[in-house]
């Protein structure tokens, strides 16, 4: 009876909310639970200044560890409760180094690296270091580019974790650990050797791409009318550091002229055997001036690739053609007449002899008119000088373009092509016009002052290179768009 009142006040006892011991199994070693390792293809063997180098970071984390000891003390919600610190990520002198995101196709999980949370692709299960046992293996890929000859060292990684092996049970919550240890492993250090490009055999034009890369050109449409736009879709394939290349200038032969040119989102690769391969697009805008059939010259980079030996070399195009017929419509919109101004009020001369001339008496119409006649005049001035606002094709297409940039902005779409199309608007040209050294010149031509001239030109390549990599804006880049619309669209209302 009394092991009966027993049972029946600890199970009452629980309902109320006490807490009962529960002890799990002790814990093996956790150090042998975690593992993270370095890994990267060219460690040990001697890199150039330039060249790409993918690392990747593993976890590996024991399966049933993970499960029943691991323990989450952070607030951010992570799906893997560790904790990564990769001291090469910071910004550091001779090292640039760049995350690679993982594929569409695969699993992700946040991880914190650095005190922010991280996204790891989750690379599957492997064997762990006990018999019998499997690991999670999450993965993060990195490319370094050394900048500078000499040696770069790469200090260990850490992984930081808290696990226990008690916990205690609270109805209707999950078990609570007890006295949570804090845990630590790292992996190797790594020192990378950085040899300086060759002088030897360096063509004029190389301004140090390092890789194996290819180039290609396609016109579209390949056969236009003088006066309409050609683009012109430079595409570079390779496995080095695509970012940092720069490419060369769109040779042209003929009356043609590029407008500007815009990088383009990276398009899906085909299944390709090289490892790392990406793809990097630019766009230009061509205006043919003249009729006829052009066979333009082959776009070139000269690049170095150090693959050995390690040579310099030169990725060409097929000579590309471009048919042009004669034009329908000119180059640029013809000004459109001026509106007739008709006088609003005949006034009927006055005799010399009249009364009205001698100034004994004025008619009510006749005072009338010489006061109500300016204004009407000014009026019928005015509307017709608005008419031919409304017909201008520049000024129409400027105000359709500020509003579609204000309804882009109210979705929170401030992109940079949703600013360059206002531009090119502005200065009646192709969207891709507007993306061009002398962006500042053409403003100023238009009747921009030259303070907002040179306030857009910086803001819209703030924007352009933020969106691939390139230098960003210091500000909120929405409101400076937004300001370089209100500013433009002014002088386009004739306002100063």
């Amino acid at each position: 009876m009394t092991a009966i009142r027993a049972s029946w006040l600890a199970a009452l006892a629980v309902a109320a909310g006490a807490t009962a011991q529960v002890e799990a199994p002790p814990a093996p070693d956790p150090t042998r639970r975690v593992v993270v390792t370095v890994e990267a293809p060219a460690v040990g063997v001697p890199l150039f200044v330039g060249q790409r180098l993918r690392v990747s970071v593993r976890l590996a984390i024991e399966r049933e560890f993970g499960q029943r000891f691991l323990v989450a003390r952070s607030r951010q919600p992570l799906d893997v409760p560790v904790r990564l610190a990769v001291p090469w990520l910071e910004a550091r002198p001779g090292l640039s180094v760049r995350p690679v995101a993982p594929g569409p196709a695969v699993e992700r999980r946040t991880v914190a690296v650095n005190g922010a949370p991280a996204i790891a692709a989750a690379a599957g299960e492997v064997a762990g270091r006990d018999a019998g046992r499997r690991a999670l293996v999450y993965r993060f890929d990195y490319d370094l580019v050394a900048t500078a000859p000499g040696s770069v060292a790469l200090a260990p990684v850490q992984a930081r974790f808290d696990y226990a092996t008690r916990f205690a049970t609270v109805p209707f919550r999950d078990p609570v650990p007890e006295a949570p240890t804090a845990a630590q492993v790292q992996s190797g250090a790594a020192l990378l050797k950085v040899r300086a490009l060759p002088a030897v055999g360096r063509p004029p034009g190389f301004a140090g791409a390092v890789g194996s890369f290819a180039l290609q050109v396609e016109a579209r449409p390949p056969a236009v009318a003088v006066g309409d736009t050609v683009e012109v879709v430079v595409t570079l394939r390779g496995g080095g550091d695509l970012q940092g290349v720069v490419l060369p200038d769109l040779p042209l032969v003929g009356a043609a002229h590029v407008l500007g040119s815009i990088e383009l989102a990276a398009a899906p690769l085909p299944r390709s055997t090289i490892a790392g391969e990406a793809v990097r697009q630019v766009r230009y805008d061509v205006l043919p001036l003249q009729a006829g059939r052009w066979t333009m010259p082959p776009v070139q980079l000269s690049y170095f690739d150090p693959a050995p030996p390690g040579t310099y070399r030169v990725a060409t195009t097929q000579p590309w053609s471009l048919e042009v017929g004669p034009g329908t419509r000119p180059a640029a919109a013809a000004a459109l007449p001026e509106a007739e101004e008709r006088p609003v009020l005949a006034l009927l001369p006055i005799a010399a002899g009249s009364p009205a001339a001698s100034g004994v008496a004025r008619s009510p119409a006749m005072l009338a008119s010489l006061i109500l006649g300016p204004w009407l005049l000014a009026g019928v001035t005015w509307a017709a000088a608005r008419r031919r606002r409304r017909r201008d094709p520049v000024l129409v297409r400027t105000k359709r373009a500020a509003r579609a940039f204000r309804r882009a902005r109210r979705r929170g779409v401030a992109s940079p092509e949703a600013l360059a199309a206002f531009v090119a608007a502005r200065l009646g040209v192709p969207t891709a016009g507007a993306v061009a050294p002398d962006l500042a010149a053409r403003l100023i031509s238009t009747g921009t002052t030259p303070e907002r001239a040179e306030h857009a030109a910086a803001v819209l390549r703030g924007l352009v290179g933020s969106r691939y990599g390139g230098p960003s804006l210091a500000d909120d880049a929405d409101a400076a768009a937004a300001g370089v619309v209100a500013a433009l669209v002014r002088p386009a209302r004739g306002a100063p």
